[in-house]
């Protein structure tokens, strides 16, 4: 585990996105974020619009950057929403993806987790789940996702973000108001995941409710 400062140059959006990728608007040009990412390929943006978003998103191997249209305006934030069923994950990076694999800039709410069959088909990751894969996850408001926490003998780990096998980026995100059996706003199990200048209250999980790492 690395915990480091969040000491990094700030940029204007438009040029942290790359000139090299497409840039794929939502709502305009697509009418959902999964649509957006089916479409797109490495070192391109999906760049959404503030609105409520009610879908679970995957980035399927890809090294994209899906993001609002100001990361930086905490309004902007809380208006750009990605909202889960309440049934998995919302946000899914189980297939590689590297650190230009970017999330940022969202509310994310509404999830359950997914099976993970290494953990006994217990529920992981009901925010974010990252598998083997080491993407940025910057700037975003994680709140109200609620992985199981034993009721049934169903245990749920992450409620927030969870990272099994992953070394992902988590810089300057709220956290907070998740739950979950174990590390209810993070948890990490193997990997080497850098965490920095997140704000993390609220969660409430039996064991680590800020953090199980």
């Amino acid at each position: 585990m690395k915990l480091q400062r969040c000491a990094f140059l700030l940029v204007l959006l438009a040029v942290s996105i790359s000139s090299f990728g497409a840039i794929r608007s939502v709502p305009d040009q697509y009418s959902s974020i999964q649509l957006a990412i089916d479409h797109s390929e490495d070192g391109d943006t999906v760049l959404v619009a503030p609105g409520l978003y009610e879908e679970c998103i995957d980035f399927k191997s890809k090294n994209i950057t899906v993001t609002s249209v100001d990361p930086n305006d905490p309004q902007v934030v809380t208006d750009t929403v990605i909202k889960g069923d309440g049934t998995g994950s919302v946000v899914a990076l189980m297939a590689g993806e590297d650190d230009r694999a970017v999330l940022t800039g969202f509310t994310i709410t509404g999830g359950y987790g997914s099976p993970d069959p290494d953990y006994d088909d217990s529920i992981v990751g009901a925010g974010v789940y990252c598998y083997r894969s080491s993407p940025t996850i910057r700037r975003n408001f994680i709140a109200g996702n609620n992985a199981p926490k034993g009721q049934d003998g169903i245990y749920g780990f992450g409620g927030g973000i969870c990272c099994i096998e992953a070394s992902p980026t988590i810089v300057c995100n709220t956290i907070r108001d998740n739950s979950a059996y174990k590390g209810a706003g993070i948890f990490v199990d193997m990997g080497e995941v850098r965490i920095a200048g997140n704000l993390i209250y609220g969660n409430v999980a039996l064991e680590g409710g800020g953090a199980r790492l």
